[in-house]
């Protein structure tokens, strides 16, 4: 476990192995912003009566390897992670609270294009890697490898997936819509919406701290914290978050179903 810690994570300090561990997708490099993420940790190790460090990770490998080894005390995933890892027979997680915005991925193409879902298969699609929720939905999408487009998966931030879309790296890209200029591009396909992103804690924390994450989790009064924090994961604010339980989820890890490691 030690050294699992020391080769796929960064941490902004050194890290005790009595700490206990919050991570977050790595959709960008966390450790330019400790301003946002320090005021985080110090909130959850105040309800949680322990010290919180933050587990920032090179690459979406190595995000899947310590979440599918349990290393995270406290996770902010997205639904299909989440719901995975609170599946029975999962990584006995419990779900806390839910972003009230649903995440709803696109496929875009630029507004001169006249490529639909079909005309892409063997074309090339922008998006984030593996097992992020616009990479799941790709493949879910074109579920026949005969017509399988290529899919270029893009580390950085969603900035960088547009880029390449732009510059006619690729010929379609998906994102989450809440992330894409209005306008800007055309929509050749609307996938189904999911929920949004979730907290989640291990269930090795006490009935009684579970259920103090929860209430502060979704209190008003901590709202513009987490906003921030959810901003910075995620590129945008979302309304609120609401207590959500696995059933509110069910069905969401089938996602991750035919995604290699999972």
């Amino acid at each position: 476990m030690k050294q699992l810690l020391f080769c796929t994570t960064l941490v902004f300090s050194s890290i005790s192995y009595s700490d206990l561990l919050l991570t977050a997708p790595p959709f960008l490099e966390y450790r330019h912003h400790k301003s946002t993420i320090e005021p985080v940790t110090q909130f959850l190790g105040g309800l949680l009566d322990s010290n919180v460090a933050f587990s920032s990770h090179e690459s979406w490998l190595a995000y899947s390897k310590d979440l599918r080894e349990d290393v995270a005390e406290i996770t902010l995933s997205e639904p299909h992670i989440a719901a995975w890892m609170a599946q029975p027979r999962g990584l006995d997680h419990e779900i806390l609270a839910v972003a009230s915005d649903p995440l709803q991925s696109l496929l875009i193409v630029p507004p001169d294009s006249e490529e639909t879902v079909s005309s892409l298969s063997r074309k090339k699609i922008c998006t984030f890697p593996s097992p992020s929720l616009d990479a799941v939905n790709v493949y879910k999408l074109f579920n026949n490898p005969v017509f399988q487009p290529q899919v270029i998966e893009v580390k950085g931030s969603f900035q960088e997936v547009l880029n390449k879309l732009d510059t006619k790296v690729c010929d379609a890209a998906v994102l989450n819509e809440a992330l894409i200029p209005n306008g800007k591009y055309e929509v050749a396909h609307r996938f189904p919406p999911s929920p949004g992103a979730v907290f989640t804690v291990s269930f090795r924390q006490t009935d009684d701290v579970r259920s103090k994450l929860k209430e502060q989790l979704t209190n008003p009064a901590n709202l513009e914290l987490l906003q921030s924090y959810y901003l910075l994961v995620f590129g945008y604010r979302p309304s609120s978050f609401v207590v959500t339980t696995f059933d509110d989820l069910d069905g969401q890890q089938e996602l991750l179903d035919n995604v290699w490691g999972w």
